[in-house]
């Protein structure tokens, strides 16, 4: 058997298969900023600047329209043809031929159901899960017996499961999977796959083939969105995996915390989803017809925000045996809705055009975006409600309006709270603490340890004044596999969503959780995270720098020098360039807008792929994270 693959420079051709790469790139285009302290987080002015409020304070909530999160741009997929078996192919030769075949999903995967028997094809589900290993070195084959047993061994980079979801895989981690053959008119086919074996794949081709999505849910409120990521192969049938996606029902994180316009047991009633004039064509289960008027306006927007994300789709259409799911509109019940707001989802979040900046000698400075957005120097006086914050504070954050602020004692034994010229610490925590920070609903967060040694997580109502008590956050799953110690706990720009980062025998654990509330909107506990970030082996400070990633900084090893990265929710770690000392990281939102403060006093910005050292700075604190 031949083999014509495209590879990656220093990858080998996996020795087996015949494929084609078609594809076209599309520039990257990067910005240039200036060389000043106003490059900071100048990528999000750039994606829309609030106007400032006047006056000394910083700016309130603005009228922001949220879409979903800007991923990666659309590439074309990359198109694989492969030839039919060899024949006198051996058995190993035989299953490299078919680990390569899997990647081509077309017809059904039919290149690799060619090395299957009739049998093993019936009983193979290449949609079980998807094992990514680093490069072909990675991958070892192994004859056993008499051919009829073929070994397979990989180290593993990441998985799919069979929704599509992506975990990271802890370093060291390897994959094994035996196959069983048998020859039929005298060759070598596979007779036997293990019912979890499902697509084994290099980075090299994921990373071509696989792009992750957002899946849109409705937030209680029903006028914003959650979303949760997810990983389809790209080509052919896109539209209706994301339509598969979306009529299902919310991963277990996400239960109690968003809703659906699609009830349990809504199925696609045609497994196929066409898309004619830009319009992806929806037809749903009879169940429906039976959905109130909120779940019909759910389900318009949800698949509005996720099917757009397919290159070939602008509009949506649902129907359920061949009508439109009515939704009234301006009065008209027939009207196909083109955009959320028409649906009465607007999806706002905090308007931010200020930072705050903490210099050395202890002072804060409100540092004014609309000065960045005109390149000018920011200006960096002082305002009469911010406080002098001294060295034996420890992380700060700020309220979303900015007229209060919060710090996390060096020792971490407490939390205290400064407010239009008073200050109290917030009663009735211990030790052990975790840098504060603000939700969308100012709600003040902190973790940390009880007197009697257990991990615990509060949330104080910070309009209740600066005597307001915590209130103790249900999370029954936190310790319950042994002592876990708090590292940070912050909210996710949806308001919807927790980062918990904890630390048990030497590793850190990163989760998402969902914020489960009350009758009457108070947060009382948080759902079993979803991890993510299995390989990093090291956390020391995290936040959120958009809906669908995380900046922290860490390292692979419990032992390992600390760099900032990214870690995308449902995706991969993407290391970023050493900063010297890195002792806290944040944004104003996206990850070209990444700060770090080190330990030399100083700030450094994300330019292209390194750093830009910005100023002299203890700490950096955009308000509202």
């Amino acid at each position: 058997m031949t083999a014509g693959v495209a590879h990656r420079p220093g990858e080998g051709p996996e020795r087996t298969g015949r494929a084609t790469r078609r594809a076209r790139r599309h520039r990257r285009h990067r910005g240039h900023g200036r060389h000043r302290w106003g490059r900071l987080l100048a990528a999000g002015v750039a994606a829309g600047a609030v106007a400032l409020a006047a006056g000394c304070g910083l700016p309130g909530r603005g009228p922001v329209q949220q879409g979903l999160d800007v991923g990666a741009p659309n590439v074309p997929p990359v198109r694989f043809d492969f030839e039919a078996p060899a024949r006198g192919a051996s058995p190993e030769q035989i299953v490299r031929g078919f680990l390569a075949a899997s990647w081509s999903t077309d017809d059904d995967f039919r290149a690799a159901r060619a090395y299957l028997t009739p049998e093993a094809s019936r009983s193979w589900d290449p949609r079980v899960e998807v094992v990514v290993y680093p490069d072909s070195s990675s991958l070892e084959v192994h004859a056993q017996d008499d051919g009829d047993r073929v070994q397979l061994r990989a180290a593993q980079d990441a998985g799919l499961d069979a929704s599509g979801r992506y975990t990271s895989a802890a370093p060291g981690s390897t994959q094994e999977a035996t196959l069983g053959l048998a020859q039929a008119s005298g060759e070598w086919r596979i007779s036997q796959v293990p019912p979890d074996f499902g697509v084994w794949i290099s980075r090299f081709y994921f990373d071509s083939a696989f792009r992750s999505f957002s899946v849109a849910y409705a937030n209680l409120g029903m006028d914003g969105f959650v979303v949760d990521r997810r990983w389809f192969r790209l080509g052919a049938g896109l539209p209706t995996r994301l339509a598969r996606a979306l009529v299902e029902e919310p991963p277990p994180y996400l239960q109690g915390v968003v809703r659906t316009g699609f009830p349990e047991g809504t199925r696609l009633s045609v497994d196929s989803v066409p898309v004619e004039a830009g319009q992806a064509l929806i037809d749903l289960s009879n169940g429906m017809l039976d959905v109130s008027a909120d779940e019909r306006r759910s389900a318009w927007a949800q698949a509005l925000l996720t099917m757009r994300q397919a290159p070939t789709v602008d509009g949506v259409i649902l129907q359920v045996s061949g009508r439109n799911l009515d939704v009234l509109i301006d009065g008209d019940a027939g009207a196909v809705p083109t955009g959320i707001t028409q649906l009465g989802f607007t999806g706002t979040e905090p308007g931010r055009s200020h930072v705050l900046r903490r210099s050395p000698g202890g002072a804060l400075e409100a540092i004014d975006l609309a000065d960045v957005a005109r390149g000018r120097e920011p200006s960096q006086a002082s305002t009469p409600q911010l406080p002098a914050v001294g060295p034996e504070w420890g992380a700060l954050a700020a309220r979303d309006d900015g007229l209060e602020v919060a710090a996390v004692a060096a020792d971490g034994s407490r939390v205290h709270r400064w407010r239009g010229g008073q200050a109290a610490d917030v009663p009735g925590l211990s030790g052990e603490l975790t840098p504060p920070a603000y939700d969308r609903e100012d709600r003040l967060w902190v973790g940390g340890s009880t007197t009697a040694g257990t991990s615990r997580i509060w949330a104080v109502d910070a309009a209740g004044g600066l005597g307001a008590a915590p209130h103790a956050i249900a999370t029954p799953w936190l310790g319950a596999q042994g002592p876990e110690q708090l590292i940070a706990v912050r909210p996710a720009p949806d308001g919807q969503r927790i980062l918990v980062v904890t630390r048990r025998g030497g590793r850190v654990a990163i989760g998402v959780s969902g914020v489960l509330h009350d009758g009457l909107g108070v947060p009382v506990g948080l759902t079993q995270p979803w991890l993510i970030g299995a390989d990093l082996g090291q956390v020391s400070s995290a936040t959120w720098v958009s809906n669908t990633a995380i900046a922290v900084i860490g390292s692979h090893t419990a032992s390992g020098r600390s760099t900032p990265m990214i870690v995308q929710v449902g995706g991969p770690t993407t290391q970023l360039a050493t900063v010297p000392d890195p002792r806290r990281i944040t944004s104003s939102g996206g990850e070209r807008g990444v700060v770090v403060v080190s330990g030399d006093g100083h700030a450094y910005g994300r330019v292209g792929g390194g750093w830009e050292r910005l100023g002299a700075a203890v700490d950096i604190i955009v308000p509202g994270y």
